[in-house]
């Protein structure tokens, strides 16, 4: 019965956090709320559950779209660039373009790691 218990809290859990998911967790918008859960713990601040599952989408979704543009040769990193780099990268560009998050994260963060890291000329 303890067993059941436990079972039945973790299935109730996740679907508690996911209810905390805005509707279009795909726009910019959305993409910026989460950067600033990632900017928090850079800080050293303690997040709540909705602040962490944030932080995992934003660099999920940015390193996501970092290697398809990176396979399709459309960036180029230098050595030693890190994926830390490229989360900073994001971010600081959601910051100086609010005018920008009415349109999807995936183009937000296609645009700030093309004007970034531009794919080497031949």
């Amino acid at each position: 019965m303890k067993h059941a218990k436990t079972v039945g809290l973790l299935l109730i859990i996740p679907i508690g956090l996911y209810a905390q998911i805005p509707e279009d967790i795909n726009s910019g918008d959305y993409l910026l709320t989460c950067w600033k859960s990632v900017e928090k713990i850079e800080g050293g601040v303690t997040l709540s559950a909705k602040e962490s599952l944030q932080v995992g989408y934003f660099w999920g979704h940015v390193l996501g779209v970092s290697d398809t543009l990176f396979d399709e040769d459309l960036v180029y990193y230098p050595e030693g660039a890190t994926h830390h780099q490229i989360i900073l990268v994001v971010g600081k560009y959601l910051d100086d373009h609010p005018e920008l998050l009415h349109e999807r994260a995936s183009r937000l963060i296609r645009r700030a790691l093309i004007k970034t890291f531009p794919k080497r000329k031949q």
